[in-house]
């Protein structure tokens, strides 16, 4: 079950007011090896600090330092970062982005360096109505890593917009679209603003 936990420290149009700090885990890992199947806690904690560098209410640019330690399994971490950007025009958002990181332990499993570049693009359904809760939305991702292994992956989903605090999200995933390893996921996810924290940082 992978968790994305999220804050933004400030309100203030400074860095901080464009800043996301991101925590990314599995808070559930259920799997099976040599027969004997165990539920346990993220294998590795990936911290992320995205900052809005440019933009306006139709283009943004930002940039992402990442930083992914490992808790069992490969040993050390992996360090890098991305850098993105998202054009919107009417009920349309499309978007790019170009990530690096590297090892400082690599193993088979654990690549010493691998690079992702991505594409995306939704299109809410109405601008009023029920409909307009409803974005319906492509993702490509190719991915290249030392060793040899490289791959392209293919996401098609639709995002429901209850209100501004949560929305459900439904996809279909085609991971590696040729080569080995081709595997297909179906993912439900859920998205909830609590707003709680800001409240608490301005109280305080």
């Amino acid at each position: 079950m992978p968790t994305t936990l999220k804050l933004t420290p400030s309100t203030s149009p400074g860095f901080w007011g464009q800043t996301e700090l991101s925590l990314n885990f599995d808070s559930v890992v259920n799997s099976s090896q040599d027969g004997n199947r165990s539920t346990a806690f993220s294998d590795h904690l990936t911290f992320v600090a995205t900052t809005v560098v440019s933009g306006n209410e139709k283009w943004n640019f930002a940039v992402a330092p990442i930083a992914s330690f490992f808790r069992q399994g490969d040993r050390g971490a992996r360090l890098g970062a991305a850098t993105i950007g998202r054009y919107d025009w009417g009920p349309n958002s499309g978007g790019v982005s170009l990530a690096w990181t590297g090892a400082t332990s690599s193993s088979p499993s654990n690549p010493a360096g691998s690079f992702d570049l991505g594409g995306g693009y939704g299109r809410k359904l109405a601008t009023v109505g029920i409909l307009s809760r409803m974005t319906p939305y492509a993702n490509v991702v190719f991915e290249k890593s030392t060793g040899g292994f490289h791959g392209l992956s293919a996401f098609l989903g639709l995002e429901y917009q209850f209100n501004n605090r949560l929305a459900l999200d439904i996809s279909g995933q085609r991971l590696s679209l040729y080569g080995n390893g081709i595997d297909y996921q179906f993912a439900v996810g859920m998205t909830a603003n609590l707003g709680l924290a800001r409240r608490w940082f301005r109280g305080r």
